[in-house]
Protein backbone atom coordinates (compact mmCIF):
# COMPACT_ATOMS: atom_id res chain seq x y z
CA UNK A 1 0.00 0.00 0.00
CA UNK A 2 1.25 3.60 -0.66
CA UNK A 3 2.97 5.35 2.35
CA UNK A 4 0.66 8.71 2.17
CA UNK A 5 -1.91 9.91 -0.17
CA UNK A 6 -3.11 13.42 -0.48
CA UNK A 7 -6.47 15.48 -1.26
CA UNK A 8 -5.52 18.28 -3.05
CA UNK A 9 -8.58 21.12 -2.92
CA UNK A 10 -7.83 24.55 -4.81
CA UNK A 11 -10.48 26.96 -3.18
CA UNK A 12 -11.76 30.67 -3.92
CA UNK A 13 -14.55 32.31 -2.73
CA UNK A 14 -16.87 29.45 -1.70
CA UNK A 15 -16.60 29.20 1.23
CA UNK A 16 -20.38 27.57 1.69
CA UNK A 17 -19.80 25.39 -0.76
CA UNK A 18 -16.14 24.43 0.79
CA UNK A 19 -17.96 23.37 4.03
CA UNK A 20 -19.79 21.01 2.05
CA UNK A 21 -16.69 19.34 0.44
CA UNK A 22 -14.76 18.89 3.59
CA UNK A 23 -17.71 17.23 5.57
CA UNK A 24 -17.82 14.98 3.16
CA UNK A 25 -14.26 14.48 3.50
CA UNK A 26 -14.98 13.95 6.80
CA UNK A 27 -16.93 10.95 6.44
CA UNK A 28 -14.13 8.75 4.46
CA UNK A 29 -13.87 5.18 5.22
CA UNK A 30 -10.15 5.79 4.16
CA UNK A 31 -8.29 7.53 7.31
CA UNK A 32 -4.89 7.63 5.92
CA UNK A 33 -4.60 10.91 4.18
CA UNK A 34 -4.12 15.01 4.26
CA UNK A 35 -6.08 17.62 2.75
CA UNK A 36 -4.11 20.50 1.06
CA UNK A 37 -6.57 23.31 1.14
CA UNK A 38 -5.62 26.16 -1.14
CA UNK A 39 -6.57 29.70 -0.65
CA UNK A 40 -6.39 31.79 -4.16
CA UNK A 41 -6.57 35.05 -2.25
CA UNK A 42 -10.43 34.67 -1.04
CA UNK A 43 -12.01 37.77 0.25
CA UNK A 44 -15.17 35.99 1.88
CA UNK A 45 -15.27 33.83 4.69
CA UNK A 46 -12.59 31.29 3.72
CA UNK A 47 -9.80 33.95 4.54
CA UNK A 48 -11.32 33.70 8.23
CA UNK A 49 -11.26 29.66 8.49
CA UNK A 50 -8.73 27.72 8.94
CA UNK A 51 -7.50 24.07 10.03
CA UNK A 52 -8.69 24.08 13.27
CA UNK A 53 -12.39 24.64 11.67
CA UNK A 54 -12.40 21.34 10.81
CA UNK A 55 -10.31 19.28 14.16
CA UNK A 56 -11.32 15.85 12.34
CA UNK A 57 -9.52 16.28 9.42
CA UNK A 58 -5.54 16.68 8.89
CA UNK A 59 -5.60 20.09 7.29
CA UNK A 60 -2.51 21.95 5.26
CA UNK A 61 -4.37 25.10 4.99
CA UNK A 62 -2.21 27.04 2.71
CA UNK A 63 -3.04 30.80 2.24
CA UNK A 64 -1.73 32.52 -1.16
CA UNK A 65 0.17 35.84 -1.18
CA UNK A 66 -0.11 36.11 -4.46
CA UNK A 67 -3.06 35.47 -6.86
CA UNK A 68 -2.74 32.70 -9.89
CA UNK A 69 -3.31 33.41 -13.34
CA UNK A 70 -6.14 30.72 -14.00
CA UNK A 71 -7.38 27.25 -12.53
CA UNK A 72 -5.41 25.59 -14.63
CA UNK A 73 -1.76 27.39 -12.89
CA UNK A 74 -3.73 26.67 -9.73
CA UNK A 75 -3.81 22.78 -10.11
CA UNK A 76 -0.22 22.87 -10.94
CA UNK A 77 1.10 24.71 -7.96
CA UNK A 78 -0.83 21.98 -5.94
CA UNK A 79 0.47 19.15 -7.50
CA UNK A 80 3.98 20.58 -7.60
CA UNK A 81 3.47 21.06 -3.63
CA UNK A 82 2.21 17.93 -2.40
CA UNK A 83 4.83 15.36 -0.64
CA UNK A 84 2.50 12.03 -0.50
CA UNK A 85 2.99 9.44 -3.21
CA UNK A 86 -0.60 9.48 -4.32
CA UNK A 87 -2.62 12.49 -5.63
CA UNK A 88 -6.19 12.71 -5.35
CA UNK A 89 -8.03 16.07 -7.19
CA UNK A 90 -11.34 17.10 -5.00
CA UNK A 91 -13.16 20.32 -6.26
CA UNK A 92 -14.65 22.51 -4.05
CA UNK A 93 -18.31 21.98 -5.40
CA UNK A 94 -18.39 18.67 -4.82
CA UNK A 95 -19.56 16.04 -2.56
CA UNK A 96 -17.84 12.89 -1.60
CA UNK A 97 -19.17 9.38 -0.80
CA UNK A 98 -17.78 7.86 2.25
CA UNK A 99 -16.15 5.19 0.04
CA UNK A 100 -14.57 7.58 -2.56
CA UNK A 101 -11.11 7.04 -1.22
CA UNK A 102 -11.22 3.46 -0.03
CA UNK A 103 -12.58 2.61 -3.52
CA UNK A 104 -9.61 4.49 -5.73
CA UNK A 105 -7.15 3.39 -2.98
CA UNK A 106 -8.35 -0.76 -3.89
CA UNK A 107 -8.61 0.16 -7.71
CA UNK A 108 -4.63 1.36 -7.36
CA UNK A 109 -3.22 -1.64 -5.66
CA UNK A 110 -5.11 -4.58 -7.99
CA UNK A 111 -2.85 -6.35 -10.51
CA UNK A 112 -2.34 -5.56 -14.07
CA UNK A 113 -1.69 -8.39 -16.65
CA UNK A 114 1.61 -7.05 -17.87
CA UNK A 115 3.08 -5.75 -14.76
CA UNK A 116 2.21 -2.02 -16.27
CA UNK A 117 1.82 0.37 -13.29
CA UNK A 118 -1.12 2.05 -12.47
CA UNK A 119 -0.80 5.49 -12.42
CA UNK A 120 -4.47 6.73 -11.88
CA UNK A 121 -7.78 5.22 -10.52
CA UNK A 122 -11.12 7.02 -11.49
CA UNK A 123 -14.98 6.60 -10.23
CA UNK A 124 -18.10 7.43 -11.83
CA UNK A 125 -19.73 11.00 -11.12
CA UNK A 126 -23.10 12.98 -11.33
CA UNK A 127 -23.96 16.14 -12.35
CA UNK A 128 -26.59 18.06 -9.31
CA UNK A 129 -28.20 21.57 -10.56
CA UNK A 130 -27.23 22.87 -7.03
CA UNK A 131 -30.26 25.59 -7.91
CA UNK A 132 -32.45 22.88 -7.79
CA UNK A 133 -31.14 19.42 -6.00
CA UNK A 134 -32.27 17.55 -9.65
CA UNK A 135 -29.62 15.58 -11.41
CA UNK A 136 -28.77 16.94 -14.82
CA UNK A 137 -27.50 14.48 -16.35
CA UNK A 138 -26.64 10.93 -15.23
CA UNK A 139 -22.94 9.30 -17.07
CA UNK A 140 -22.83 5.67 -15.75
CA UNK A 141 -23.95 4.04 -19.33
CA UNK A 142 -21.38 6.85 -20.98
CA UNK A 143 -18.69 6.31 -18.76
CA UNK A 144 -15.55 4.24 -19.40
CA UNK A 145 -16.42 0.55 -18.68
CA UNK A 146 -15.07 -0.89 -15.68
CA UNK A 147 -11.35 -2.29 -16.59
CA UNK A 148 -8.02 -1.44 -17.02
CA UNK A 149 -6.74 0.51 -19.90
CA UNK A 150 -4.08 2.01 -21.94
CA UNK A 151 -3.82 5.65 -23.27
CA UNK A 152 -4.49 4.58 -26.10
CA UNK A 153 -7.19 2.85 -25.34
CA UNK A 154 -9.20 5.67 -23.52
CA UNK A 155 -8.69 8.35 -26.65
CA UNK A 156 -9.98 5.74 -28.88
CA UNK A 157 -13.18 4.79 -26.25
CA UNK A 158 -13.39 8.89 -26.48
CA UNK A 159 -13.28 9.27 -29.90
CA UNK A 160 -15.54 6.71 -30.90
CA UNK A 161 -17.16 5.13 -28.63
CA UNK A 162 -18.66 8.50 -27.36
CA UNK A 163 -17.42 7.21 -23.82
CA UNK A 164 -17.35 10.11 -21.10
CA UNK A 165 -13.75 10.50 -19.29
CA UNK A 166 -14.50 11.97 -15.89
CA UNK A 167 -11.79 15.36 -15.29
CA UNK A 168 -13.14 14.91 -11.30
CA UNK A 169 -12.90 12.38 -8.22
CA UNK A 170 -9.77 10.62 -9.60
CA UNK A 171 -6.41 9.31 -7.52
CA UNK A 172 -2.94 9.52 -9.84
CA UNK A 173 0.50 8.77 -8.61
CA UNK A 174 2.87 11.96 -7.66
CA UNK A 175 5.30 10.82 -9.79
CA UNK A 176 3.34 10.07 -12.80
CA UNK A 177 1.81 13.71 -12.23
CA UNK A 178 4.95 15.21 -12.38
CA UNK A 179 6.07 13.38 -15.48
CA UNK A 180 2.79 14.75 -17.18
CA UNK A 181 3.68 17.91 -16.48
CA UNK A 182 1.91 21.00 -15.76
CA UNK A 183 -1.87 21.95 -16.97
CA UNK A 184 -2.06 23.98 -20.04
CA UNK A 185 -3.89 26.84 -20.14
CA UNK A 186 -4.91 27.22 -23.49
CA UNK A 187 -7.24 24.67 -23.54
CA UNK A 188 -10.98 25.14 -22.79
CA UNK A 189 -10.83 21.46 -20.88
CA UNK A 190 -7.23 21.86 -19.70
CA UNK A 191 -8.09 19.17 -16.94
CA UNK A 192 -8.71 16.27 -19.65
CA UNK A 193 -5.84 17.39 -21.48
CA UNK A 194 -4.02 16.72 -18.67
CA UNK A 195 -5.15 13.85 -17.51
CA UNK A 196 -4.86 11.74 -21.53
CA UNK A 197 -0.55 13.30 -21.26
CA UNK A 198 -1.10 11.57 -17.55
CA UNK A 199 -2.86 8.18 -18.58
CA UNK A 200 -0.09 7.73 -21.42
CA UNK A 201 2.60 6.82 -18.66
CA UNK A 202 0.66 3.67 -17.62
CA UNK A 203 -2.23 1.96 -17.01
CA UNK A 204 -5.44 3.52 -15.75
CA UNK A 205 -8.16 1.56 -13.46
CA UNK A 206 -11.99 2.61 -14.39
CA UNK A 207 -14.94 2.23 -12.09
CA UNK A 208 -18.73 3.01 -13.00
CA UNK A 209 -19.35 3.07 -9.57
CA UNK A 210 -20.90 6.47 -8.78
CA UNK A 211 -19.27 7.87 -5.96
CA UNK A 212 -19.07 11.70 -5.89
CA UNK A 213 -20.93 14.59 -7.50
CA UNK A 214 -20.85 17.98 -9.53
CA UNK A 215 -22.82 20.72 -8.72
CA UNK A 216 -23.79 23.29 -11.79
CA UNK A 217 -23.46 26.93 -9.83
CA UNK A 218 -23.66 30.13 -10.87
CA UNK A 219 -19.70 30.34 -9.99
CA UNK A 220 -18.89 27.60 -11.77
CA UNK A 221 -18.17 26.96 -15.89
CA UNK A 222 -21.14 25.22 -16.78
CA UNK A 223 -23.84 27.50 -18.64
CA UNK A 224 -22.08 30.73 -17.16
CA UNK A 225 -20.96 33.76 -19.21
CA UNK A 226 -16.99 32.84 -18.01
CA UNK A 227 -17.67 29.77 -19.77
CA UNK A 228 -19.01 30.94 -22.94
CA UNK A 229 -15.85 33.23 -23.09
CA UNK A 230 -13.36 30.76 -22.43
CA UNK A 231 -14.73 28.48 -25.14
CA UNK A 232 -14.46 30.99 -27.63
CA UNK A 233 -10.03 32.30 -26.06
CA UNK A 234 -9.13 28.75 -25.92
CA UNK A 235 -8.50 25.19 -27.59
CA UNK A 236 -12.37 23.80 -26.84
CA UNK A 237 -13.25 20.33 -26.59
CA UNK A 238 -13.89 19.03 -30.15
CA UNK A 239 -10.58 20.81 -31.15
CA UNK A 240 -8.25 19.02 -28.87
CA UNK A 241 -10.04 15.96 -29.92
CA UNK A 242 -9.30 16.88 -33.98
CA UNK A 243 -5.87 16.79 -32.41
CA UNK A 244 -6.09 13.35 -30.22
CA UNK A 245 -7.32 11.87 -33.90
CA UNK A 246 -3.59 12.23 -35.35
CA UNK A 247 -2.01 10.50 -32.62
CA UNK A 248 -4.43 7.74 -31.98
CA UNK A 249 -3.50 3.90 -32.92
CA UNK A 250 -5.22 0.93 -34.10
CA UNK A 251 -7.82 3.03 -36.01
CA UNK A 252 -8.07 2.48 -39.88
CA UNK A 253 -7.57 5.73 -42.06
CA UNK A 254 -11.65 5.73 -43.47
CA UNK A 255 -12.75 5.63 -39.43
CA UNK A 256 -10.23 8.66 -38.82
CA UNK A 257 -11.26 10.43 -41.88
CA UNK A 258 -15.02 10.58 -41.24
CA UNK A 259 -14.75 11.01 -37.18
CA UNK A 260 -12.54 13.86 -38.71
CA UNK A 261 -15.74 15.25 -40.09
CA UNK A 262 -18.01 14.83 -37.84
CA UNK A 263 -15.83 16.52 -35.06
CA UNK A 264 -15.06 19.58 -37.32
CA UNK A 265 -18.87 20.18 -38.01
CA UNK A 266 -19.55 19.56 -34.15
CA UNK A 267 -17.04 22.64 -33.44
CA UNK A 268 -19.48 24.32 -35.63
CA UNK A 269 -22.74 23.77 -34.06
CA UNK A 270 -20.92 24.15 -30.65
CA UNK A 271 -20.36 27.35 -31.10
CA UNK A 272 -23.63 27.71 -32.37
CA UNK A 273 -25.17 26.65 -29.65
CA UNK A 274 -23.14 28.66 -27.43
CA UNK A 275 -23.94 31.77 -28.86
CA UNK A 276 -27.37 30.88 -27.91
CA UNK A 277 -27.03 30.26 -24.56
CA UNK A 278 -25.13 34.44 -24.51
CA UNK A 279 -28.34 35.94 -25.95
CA UNK A 280 -30.52 34.13 -23.18
CA UNK A 281 -27.88 35.60 -20.80
CA UNK A 282 -28.71 39.34 -21.27
CA UNK A 283 -25.03 40.19 -21.87
CA UNK A 284 -24.82 42.23 -24.73
CA UNK A 285 -21.00 42.83 -24.76
CA UNK A 286 -20.31 39.23 -24.60
CA UNK A 287 -23.15 38.79 -27.24
CA UNK A 288 -21.26 41.22 -29.87
CA UNK A 289 -17.83 39.55 -28.97
CA UNK A 290 -18.95 35.91 -29.42
CA UNK A 291 -21.37 37.27 -33.01
CA UNK A 292 -18.24 38.52 -34.14
CA UNK A 293 -16.12 35.42 -33.87
CA UNK A 294 -18.98 33.45 -35.43
CA UNK A 295 -19.65 35.51 -38.48
CA UNK A 296 -16.14 35.17 -38.80
CA UNK A 297 -16.00 31.46 -38.60
CA UNK A 298 -15.91 30.14 -42.70
CA UNK A 299 -17.91 27.08 -41.86
CA UNK A 300 -20.64 28.85 -40.65
CA UNK A 301 -23.78 27.95 -42.73
CA UNK A 302 -25.95 30.87 -44.38
CA UNK A 303 -28.93 29.51 -41.81
CA UNK A 304 -26.76 30.36 -39.04
CA UNK A 305 -25.78 33.76 -39.89
CA UNK A 306 -29.33 34.53 -40.81
CA UNK A 307 -30.13 33.86 -37.11
CA UNK A 308 -27.60 35.03 -35.30
CA UNK A 309 -28.77 37.99 -37.20
CA UNK A 310 -32.26 37.65 -36.17
CA UNK A 311 -31.04 37.17 -32.53
CA UNK A 312 -30.35 41.39 -32.78
CA UNK A 313 -33.88 41.79 -32.46
CA UNK A 314 -34.95 42.18 -28.63
CA UNK A 315 -38.26 40.07 -29.07
CA UNK A 316 -36.37 37.07 -30.55
CA UNK A 317 -34.10 37.78 -27.78
CA UNK A 318 -36.67 37.77 -25.27
CA UNK A 319 -38.07 34.49 -27.05
CA UNK A 320 -34.53 32.51 -26.94
CA UNK A 321 -33.95 33.54 -23.19
CA UNK A 322 -37.47 32.63 -22.30
CA UNK A 323 -37.28 28.84 -24.67
CA UNK A 324 -33.52 28.25 -22.59
CA UNK A 325 -35.35 28.77 -19.90
CA UNK A 326 -38.20 26.69 -20.28
CA UNK A 327 -35.76 23.78 -21.76
CA UNK A 328 -33.37 23.55 -18.58
CA UNK A 329 -36.49 23.02 -16.61
CA UNK A 330 -37.69 20.04 -18.35
CA UNK A 331 -34.27 18.66 -18.26
CA UNK A 332 -33.96 19.46 -14.49
CA UNK A 333 -37.12 16.86 -13.95
CA UNK A 334 -35.25 13.63 -15.70
CA UNK A 335 -35.00 11.89 -12.09
CA UNK A 336 -33.03 8.50 -12.25
CA UNK A 337 -33.67 5.91 -9.83
CA UNK A 338 -30.15 4.61 -9.87
CA UNK A 339 -28.91 7.95 -8.06
CA UNK A 340 -30.95 6.94 -4.75
CA UNK A 341 -28.07 4.68 -3.04
CA UNK A 342 -25.66 7.27 -3.12
CA UNK A 343 -28.09 9.88 -2.23
CA UNK A 344 -29.29 7.77 0.85
CA UNK A 345 -25.95 7.40 2.32
CA UNK A 346 -25.04 11.27 1.95
CA UNK A 347 -28.69 11.95 3.30
CA UNK A 348 -27.24 9.69 6.73
CA UNK A 349 -24.67 11.86 7.25
CA UNK A 350 -26.89 15.07 6.78
CA UNK A 351 -25.26 16.17 3.25
CA UNK A 352 -27.20 17.73 0.87
CA UNK A 353 -26.98 18.43 -2.60
CA UNK A 354 -27.07 21.89 -2.09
Amino acid sequence: MASSLAVILPTCNRFALLKRTLRSLEQQTYKDFTVYVSDDLSTDETKDHDASSFPSLKIHWIRRTEKFSGIAEHFSALYAEATEDWIALAHDDEVYAPEWLETLVGMMLQPTPDGTPIVMAQVGTVVIDARRGEPQYYKRADQIPDGLYTGNDLKRLCLFDGRHFATNGYLATREAARKAGAFNPDYEQFDFEWLMRLAQLGRTACSTRLLHTYCMHPQNTVGSARYLRRYFEQKNPSVMELEWLETVEGVGDAEKASRRQQLADQVVRSRFRSYLKVVATGNRDLECATAAILQSDKKMSDRQRRLIAAMKLPTVFFLAGIFLRVLTKLVALRRHPQLYPLNDALEKQNLSWV
